[in-house]
């Protein structure tokens, strides 16, 4: 898979799908706060060929991987940002989940919507790349996305270790955002407003967007 932007909607992924990652002796101890499971992981997964390209194409940009303050949390996207920082990318630590989103006694659109609240220094007009473990909806990817262009730096990309299927195909089309807009009408961005999505349904996930295209609020 190639290396995509956000111009091009797509996610950068190493891996087809989630099963190569499931599957490593490591991942149990490395998501539950491992780092050094974690480094071992990402080793034996990452394809060398992919990482390359992916630091060739952004040479100048900040690595940020989604991790969350404390201990016992998900260690795989930090040791993967430490590999592209191995490989020539600068790396950002500082920018990190303080409060993560909270599924319980939510819908099923709620949960998959309800996003997560970073902090973290970001330096405005540096371009940026956010890394992940695995993607499936987006939603955390989107979420530090649009921290940081809220405050003037620039995501130019996105790369995780494998992806969900239909996944990478980050942004909702045009045919996408109709459907859901011929589904529930403009009162659909009042309903993602009240819940925290300020920019309405052209700031969803392909995989969020789908989902209100078949179910209501």
């Amino acid at each position: 898979m190639e290396v995509f932007d956000f111009l091009f909607k797509g996610i950068h992924c190493v891996l087809s799908d989630s099963s190569g990652i499931k599957a490593d002796p490591n991942y149990e101890e490395a998501k539950n706060g491992n780092y050094f499971a974690a480094k071992q992981l990402v080793n034996n997964l990452c394809k060398e060929d992919r990482i390359r390209k992916l630091v060739a194409a952004y040479p100048d940009a900040v690595v940020v991987p989604i991790a969350t303050k404390g201990n016992g949390h998900n260690q795989i996207p930090v040791a993967y940002a430490d590999k592209l920082g191995e490989s020539g990318m600068e790396f950002n630590h500082d920018i990190l989940i303080n409060k993560k989103a909270n599924h319980t006694q939510k819908s099923e659109i709620e949960r998959l919507i309800s996003q997560n609240e970073f902090d973290g220094k970001v330096e405005k007009g540096r371009k940026y790349v956010i890394v992940d473990d695995v993607v499936t909806n987006g939603g955390s990817i989107n979420g530090l996305r649009h921290y940081i262009e809220d405050i003037g730096g620039s995501v130019v990309a996105a790369s995780t270790l494998s992806a969900g299927k239909g996944s990478t195909e980050h942004a909702p089309s045009k045919k996408t955002i109709d459907a859901v807009y011929s589904k529930h009408g403009e009162a659909i961005n009042d309903y993602l407003k009240s819940i925290g999505i300020e920019d309405g349904v052209e700031s969803l996930t392909n995989r969020e967007a789908n989902l209100l295209r078949s179910k209501n609020p």
